[in-house]
């Protein structure tokens, strides 16, 4: 609830920006954001190692970047097993609820782990979209009922549209008997 309350009053305050992007000359628009994330982590004690999950959400930000809301409510919901990468998925949806999804892989949620994300796709105005991204954990806290919480610095990436492809011609279509 806290987490929609903030993510609502950055929308007011912050101009969405709906203007196409002005990607550089290979198409790509590069951006940075913050992200803010609270939710719950459980874990699975297998002798010397364990397995978790986590689920996460709150707001993101983006702070440099043309072509995209200026305001998201980020959520992510994922695996880690411990000293191995861990994999996500990541939603990213602005206040007109159009959304941009990801695929995550990282060391996992603690402070200084790193995250990489590919951009794979979205809906409204964000379909077709691809690209990738990359943060740190910073601050993450745990405590002993499961709850999470940190913060994403660094947090940089790149977009662009995919580019349309042409409807398959008609059989027969310019070519002479």
């Amino acid at each position: 609830m806290r987490c929609a309350l903030v993510l609502g009053m950055l929308l007011l305050a912050t101009p969405d920006a709906l203007a196409e992007p002005s990607p550089a000359s290979d198409g790509w628009t590069t951006f940075t954001a913050n992200w803010s994330a609270s939710g719950r982590q459980r874990t699975l004690a297998m002798g010397e190692g364990s397995a978790s999950i986590f689920e996460i959400s709150g707001p993101m930000v983006v702070t440099r970047g043309d072509g995209v809301s200026r305001g998201f409510l980020g959520q992510a919901i994922g695996f880690i097993d411990q000293g191995k990468l861990g994999v996500g998925k990541l939603v990213l949806t602005d206040d007109d609820d159009a959304a941009i999804f990801g695929d995550l892989q990282g060391q996992g949620l603690g402070n200084g782990k790193q995250v990489r994300g590919t951009i794979t796709g979205g809906t409204g105005r964000y379909a077709g979209i691809e690209g990738d991204l990359v943060f740190d954990w910073q601050y993450v806290i745990h405590t002993d009922d499961g709850m999470v919480q940190g913060r994403a610095v660094g947090l940089t990436g790149r977009f662009r549209r995919a580019a349309a492809t042409a409807p398959p011609a008609a059989p027969g279509a310019g070519s002479r008997p």
